[in-house]
């Protein structure tokens, strides 16, 4: 069957941080959903029992293959039925029976029942229903034939009805759709029904807030002439892959709140529908929860397993670092870059002074001077000093804003690694345009009262760059139909760009302007061209993500639930850093270090690579063997990196690069290092 991309746009916002941190480990497992909390309910074990309702997901894991869905629902109001009493109460407490792509239920419970339910040796996790919320061109080349592509989103705006086209109510970017749906439950178990007559919503997939049109027409619009936001970004535009077929699947509603109940039904579904590439961009605050425990990761590794592409947003959370959120290694973290399009204006101060800036406005100007205030110095009651900063909705004055010119502080849209003194990954993979992108806009969400109706609009975040990059997945798996989800992310990585078309270094939209490094960018600046032909490709498994889960301390019991394979972490490595990612990250270099890594020829049967490497300053770098040589009956190949420190002090992280070539290919993956003297450090 052709490839689908699915599009899950659901980007989190910061959530600030999470209430279970000071609470004791029996707490938290009961904490209840409505604070908003991430807890893992992994035991239910002596608790104070109190006869509230709240929302559980019981996960067990990988579904057995033999079992028809019917059986596996059938059996979760089996299971739920002998704790409430009744076989009607059971279907009167479950939200949704998981049973496509994995086992589990979602049910509303007391404290006392899901104790109950922790009681029975058949159940492997209890979650909480945690709250998520929605983050806030140079086209790409292709078409993405009949790739489908599910995007789980806020919503898309309908066009000519539920079938056929999924667009803006005027001829924006008209969408292929193979269908849409949408997921409440978990929303109105949690907050109560709906309230369509104060907030502005649709009980439907149709788009009210514009966040899902601008996502899915990214990845996937029709060619469309004289777009333009206000007269600005003006020309012809389309998706990354307009042939691609749409699935939309609603999962965040106007208030801005998803639901971790919804979020996994919709996961199951798109596992059910068939689709190639799921496009998530939602996600939750650091600290984030374990990768057993966080819906997005549990999510997202079933769809991989099932050789599905997951692409997620990397956070609007920076610059700081431990900021990129959907950090797993089976999912392709997007991060957001500027392109070659800037909106210029003169700003003129009191004194005269003139200098060069960025606008988006495009109305009359006044003809005297205005007052220029600061963001913060104007906040709403209430507001969060962040948000006030960045000027997000609702958090300045409407009264002190009217008249002024308001100065916003706006964070770098690259993010750094999510790393601590123990894990070896590098986060974010790649970045892609995030910045100013004009896409398509529902005319149903107005940008304000003084604009009204658009049917484009420019906006930026990592929910603008994610459906970039499933839009390349969709092309990429339209051209190599039996590619794996790492083979896909390992080309986008090392053929990514880390100049610009001058020949210049990409730059870090800091305060001030630093020179940007994998940190930010992961792999680098996304290259659709160069990712079709990448010669030589870093390959692995669902056992390497296992081993990987191994590696991190979590026990057998979660592992084998998650996998439905009996898990022996004894036996497997205890280093991350073999996991056969396309980059190398060491965080604590004491003298000598050898990693392997595996590459697969995808590119002529025949071919010859030699290693070219730039070692991280302080650090010695050694290949071997340094020649790869392939032919028709070798196609994959080992090689060892040993990395040595020179330094003799505590160093703070340096960069290189390792590159395989072959006259035609340029294989490239990032090295991150630390020289770790003693036991404790500061982050730098």
């Amino acid at each position: 069957m052709a490839p689908l991309l699915v599009f899950f746009l659901l980007l989190l916002l910061q959530l600030g941080p999470s209430s279970c941190g000071n609470v004791s480990e029996p707490e938290r497992c009961i904490a209840s959903a409505s604070r908003s909390t991430s807890c893992s309910c992994r035991c239910l074990t002596r608790f104070s029992f109190s006869a509230s309702m709240q929302v559980y997901i019981v996960y067990m894991g990988e579904r057995d293959p033999e079992l028809r869905p019917a059986l596996v629902r059938d059996a979760h109001h089996g299971m739920l039925a002998a704790v409430l009493g009744s076989e009607q109460a059971a279907k009167d407490a479950i939200l949704y029976s998981y049973r496509h792509g994995f086992s589990g239920f979602a049910a509303v419970l007391t404290d006392r029942q899901a104790v109950w339910l922790a009681a029975a040796s058949v159940i492997g996790t209890q979650i909480c229903n945690a709250k998520m919320e929605k983050f806030l061109v140079c086209t790409v080349q292709g078409y993405g034939q009949n790739q489908l592509v599910l995007e789980m989103m806020a919503s898309v705006q309908f066009h000519g009805g539920g079938k056929g086209s999924v667009s803006p109510e005027t001829d924006s970017m008209l969408l292929t759709a193979t269908g849409a749906k949408w997921y409440v439950k978990g929303y109105e178990a949690e907050y109560g029904k709906m309230n369509t007559t104060d907030i502005y919503e649709f009980m439907s997939a149709r788009d009210a807030v514009g966040h899902g049109t601008h996502t899915a027409s990214t990845a996937a619009g029709a060619v469309v002439a004289d777009a333009n936001f206000r007269g600005l970004a003006s020309g012809v535009a389309r998706g990354g892959a307009p042939r691609a077929r749409l699935a939309v699947y609603k999962v965040c509603w106007a208030t801005g709140d998803c639901t971790s109940a919804d979020i996994l039904a919709a996961f199951d579904e798109a596992i059910h529908d068939g689709v190639d590439v799921l496009s998530v961009s939602l996600g939750q605050a650091p600290p984030l929860p374990a990768y057993v425990d966080d819906v997005l990761s549990i999510g997202s590794f079933h769809a991989v397993a099932k050789g599905i592409v997951v692409v997620c947003s990397a956070g609007n959370s920076g610059p700081y670092s431990e900021t990129v959120i959907n950090s797993a290694p089976w999912i392709v973290t997007v991060a957001a870059g500027t392109i070659d399009r800037t909106f210029y204006a003169n700003i003129i101060l009191g004194n005269n002074s003139t200098y060069i800036g960025q606008t988006l406005y495009s109305g009359k100007h006044p003809s005297r001077s205005t007052r220029l205030v600061y963001a913060e110095d104007i906040a709403s009651n209430n507001a969060d000093d962040t948000d006030a900063r960045s000027c997000t909705a609702g958090s300045l004055n409407s009264t002190l804003v009217k008249g002024n010119v308001v100065l916003c502080f706006q964070t770098r849209a690259q993010r750094k690694l999510a790393h601590s003194s123990d894990i070896q990954l590098l986060q974010p993979d790649i970045a892609a345009p995030g910045v100013n992108i004009l896409a398509a806009w529902t005319p149903a969400a107005s940008i304000s009262s003084a604009i009204g109706p658009v049917n484009f609009k420019i906006d930026s975040g990592t929910s603008m760059s994610c459906p970039h990059i499933s839009g390349v997945v969709a092309l990429l798996k339209s051209m190599h139909p039996n590619w794996s989800p790492a083979a896909v992310k390992s080309a986008l990585v090392t053929t990514a760009n880390v100049h610009d078309q001058y020949g210049f270094e990409i730059i870090s939209e800091a305060a001030p302007y630093s020179r940007a490094n994998p940190f930010d960018y992961g792999g680098g600046h996304v290259d659709p061209n160069k990712a079709a032909h990448p010669g030589l490709v870093y390959d692995m498994g669902t056992l390497e993500y296992v081993r990987f889960l191994c590696s991190m301390g979590y026990n057998n019991s979660a592992i084998s639930s998650m996998t439905q394979q009996y898990a022996t972490c004894q036996h497997t490595p205890k280093s991350q850093l073999n996991l056969n990612l396309p980059s190398i990250t060491i965080p604590q270099l004491r003298g000598k270090l050898t990693v392997s890594r595996t590459v697969t020829n995808v590119g002529p049967a025949v071919s010859i690579y030699r290693a070219r490497v730039e070692a991280p300053p302080g650090v010695d770098v050694a290949v071997s063997p340094w020649l790869l040589t392939f032919n028709s009956t070798v196609s994959r190949l080992t090689f060892k990196a040993t990395f040595q420190t020179k330094l003799r002090v505590q160093g703070r992280y340096t960069f290189g690069s390792l590159t395989w070539e072959d006259g035609t290919h340029t294989v490239r993956i990032p090295l991150v290092v630390r020289t770790m003297i003693s036991k404790f450090y500061a982050n730098a």
